[in-house]
């Protein structure tokens, strides 16, 4: 199977970007070694590289894609079993801050930064400064 068959109906961008990843992260790390012998250990290790480095979404993307791989070798026979498997939940989810929202119709963005400003008792920021100039 090739990887083009692989595949299947993915996007050509989403394509490169799995490949991107894979080539940055995984193949100068473990690439030159038979599937067989890459131990979840190691992947970690490749894994925790990314995370430190500030990118915890490629570090769990990379993960993803390896797993991708491990289950193509096991299903073409060449390895035994996805090792990605035991590696569920190495990367917890950031616990989002939820911000308000503007939710009156009357109000405008700009009057809402005018708001902002008077109330900060600050001089304004460039942004109420584009929107006082645009009116």
């Amino acid at each position: 199977m090739t990887l083009r068959e692989a595949q299947g109906d993915t996007a050509e961008t989403m394509a490169e970007k799995d490949r991107w990843r894979l080539e940055s992260y995984l193949l100068p790390n473990i690439g030159a070694r038979p599937i067989t012998e890459i131990t979840a250990i190691e992947l970690r290790d490749v894994l925790r590289k990314a995370e430190e480095a500030g990118k915890r979404e490629t570090a769990s993307r990379v993960k993803i894609n390896a797993g991708q791989v491990f289950r193509w070798a096991v299903l073409e026979g060449r390895t035994h079993s996805d090792i990605t498997a035991s590696l569920r939940g190495l990367f917890t989810t950031p616990k989002p801050t939820h911000r308000a929202t503007l939710t009156t119709p009357s109000r405008s963005a700009s009057s809402y930064a005018r708001s902002m400003g008077s109330l900060a008792n600050t001089s304004p920021s460039p942004p109420s400064i584009s929107m006082r100039i645009s009116r």
